[in-house]
């Protein structure tokens, strides 16, 4: 069998777990060539992951966690024993959801959200699966999948999804009230195979399209779609409610 490896060159963590993996995998073939390669293994945090999965076409993909969060990956220092028992059983990887977003003539692609949003104030129609929702005012639109509704949509005050769900949260940014408007001001939990379009008459100079956290200005005026496809690789993601609760806790609760 043969394996690359990603990793996040300046942890020593991320290092050690390498050296670590390769011992586990002493029988397998460590191969530089990704198109050779039958496992890719990401050393690091959700950071590394989001990095380098453009280059995770057909392969299988099992992230191992070195950073902080580690939302994408299941093994980490004191289960990395396990690893290759758990990898075994096909049915512990799973195509996970990767939003594609359509702007004029390009095509970008992001696993965890996409955020439009202005200098001054954003204002653009919303339409969902091609019916018109609301007239939205405020500082921008996120939109997330269940993977991704862990990272900027939680600070945003949106909603936690469970990984194995179907479904894309558009949540409002700081919209705007008035006595005489007023937008959903909640976040919308809507299946997959809904798109969103975002449309605006007038040239938005200045605006910030935020694709997995890297930041594409751009002058918007026209049509912005986003939509849900599967990814051509499969991650080792096994639906466990038991150890994603327990990610949960571990991540942001505090209770002493």
């Amino acid at each position: 069998m043969n394996y690359t490896v990603f990793i996040n060159d300046e942890s020593q963590k991320a290092l050690f777990l390498k050296k670590k993996l390769s011992q586990i995998l002493s029988d397998w073939n460590y191969v530089d060539n990704v198109d050779l390669t039958d496992y890719i293994f990401v050393i690091g945090g959700d950071g590394t992951f989001l990095k380098h999965f453009n280059d995770f076409k057909n392969k299988k993909i099992v992230a191992i966690n070195a950073g902080n969060l580690g939302y994408y990956s299941f093994f980490n220092k004191s289960n990395l024993n396990t690893l290759k028992s758990k990898i075994a059983n096909p049915r512990n990887f799973n195509h996970v959801l990767v939003l594609k977003i359509c702007l004029d003539d390009k095509e970008y692609r992001c696993l965890n959200e996409v955020i439009i949003r202005c200098d001054r104030t954003f204002e653009s129609s919303v339409y969902v699966k091609n019916v018109f929702l609301e007239k939205f005012k405020g500082s921008g639109i996120l939109i997330c999948t269940p993977m991704g509704s862990t990272a900027h949509n939680k600070n945003a005050h949106g909603a936690i999804m469970y990984n194995g769900l179907n479904a894309i949260q558009i949540l409002e940014l700081e919209p705007i009230t008035q006595k005489r408007y007023m937008t959903l001001k909640s976040p919308l939990i809507v299946p997959s195979d809904f798109n969103v379009n975002l449309k605006s008459n007038a040239e938005l100079e200045n605006t910030k399209i935020i694709i997995d956290g890297k930041p594409i200005k751009i002058n918007f005026k026209g049509n912005l779609k986003v939509s849900v496809i599967n990814s051509d690789f499969q991650l080792f993601n096994p639906y466990d409610p038991k150890i994603y609760i327990k990610k949960l806790r571990d991540s942001f609760i505090r209770e002493k």
